[in-house]
């Protein structure tokens, strides 16, 4: 009996021993157990980037600030220089390279012939176009990285202010981009109802004239379809080429226009003008009603475009301007090495050709 206990006493004590053991190696783990180290705060949020531009067909994501883009719509590349936005731009298309501010960058071919190796060579995370690429063209940018932003050419003004606000979304993101691109729209819009409104209050109480905008032939002209034709409209000339279709005027056999003025691309001929067979006999000849344009100052979509529109208008309509005292759009307009040029060669598709 004595060993019986004896034997239960010693399991108890084993068992009581073994509890101690376990307490006491916890303990000491525990002691020895680092203390956690305070994680850093984490870092605070972009305001501006990853910002999304909505595109006419599609959204494009842009994930940081980019240091390096590549620009191959002269209109693109103008509306950069005009903004003062061209500290990224690193290429451009071999038609922007007459630009002032545009000389010394890479030449990257155009949007019909991308030159793939130089846009390597840049790194840029953003090539600009208002021209679609070829498929094996956007297969090899696509494997650079290089996000493709297609941005279609503006056929109204609001269009045009609108591209200004994806380029500098696009460059600066979302806060700061829109804060840019909203100053100079406001600056812009501004610039072009200095030169509307006068013309609208005038053209209520006076008869309009009519007249075209003559582009490379004496049939290919500003269109009902085009945006230079809706700028004639906007200004309070009778556009006598609305009947047209993509500059293109098909006159009835024996028809000649007559327009009170004929506005025509300055690389045109004058006098060839006034002697053709379509003209001869119009008011506009007649009259000595030839007025030049600087082709290119209205293609870019720019402020030289705003210029050349005033210029326009102050030379058929200057009683609109002096009735309301309104000062010129270049008397607003800031000095500075920035103004797009007078003539950049032209890009294929962006406007008629010469037959």
């Amino acid at each position: 009996m004595k060993l019986f206990y004896h034997k239960i006493y010693c399991k108890k004590r084993s068992i009581a021993l073994l509890l101690a053991l376990t307490l006491c190696l916890a303990v000491v783990l525990g002691g020895c157990k680092k203390e956690e180290e305070p994680q850093p705060p984490p870092e605070p949020e972009d305001p501006n980037f990853p910002v999304e531009l909505n595109l006419r067909e599609k959204t494009v994501t842009i994930g940081e600030k980019p240091t390096a883009v590549v620009s191959l719509s002269p209109a693109i590349t103008n509306t950069l220089l005009d903004m003062g936005m061209e500290e990224a731009l690193a290429g451009v298309s071999q038609y922007c390279l007459s630009l002032p501010g545009a000389q010394g960058l890479q030449n990257c071919g155009t949007a019909q012939n991308v030159d793939l190796e130089a846009v390597k060579a840049l790194a840029p995370q953003i090539l600009f176009t208002d021209t679609p690429l070829l498929s094996q063209q956007l297969t090899a940018l696509y494997q650079m990285n290089v996000e493709v932003v297609e941005i279609t050419r503006p056929e109204s003004i609001g269009a045009i202010e609108e591209r200004q606000l994806l380029l500098a979304q696009a460059l600066y993101g979302k806060e700061e981009g829109f804060q840019r691109g909203r100053a100079y729209q406001k600056q812009y819009h501004s610039r072009w109802e200095d030169i509307m409104e006068p013309l609208a209050r005038w053209s209520q109480e006076n008869n309009s004239l009519t007249a075209i905008l003559l582009a490379y032939s004496n049939t290919t002209m500003a269109t009902g379809d085009t945006f230079e034709g809706s700028l004639l409209e906007q200004m309070g000339f009778i556009n006598l080429g609305n009947s047209g279709f993509n500059w293109q005027y098909q006159p009835k056999e024996g028809e000649s226009l007559s327009p009170e003025i004929i506005f025509y691309n300055s690389a045109l001929e004058e006098e060839a003008i006034a002697a053709s067979e379509f003209y001869k006999e119009s008011p506009a000849v007649a009259q000595g009603r030839l007025y030049p344009v600087e082709w290119q100052n209205i293609h870019l979509q720019g402020e030289n475009m705003l210029k050349e529109l005033e210029a326009m208008a102050r030379e058929y309509y200057p009683e609109a301007f002096t009735a309301s005292g309104e000062n010129s759009v270049e008397d607003t307009q800031p000095s500075g090495d920035d103004a797009p040029p007078q003539e950049t060669e032209q890009e294929e598709g962006d406007a008629p050709q010469e037959e």
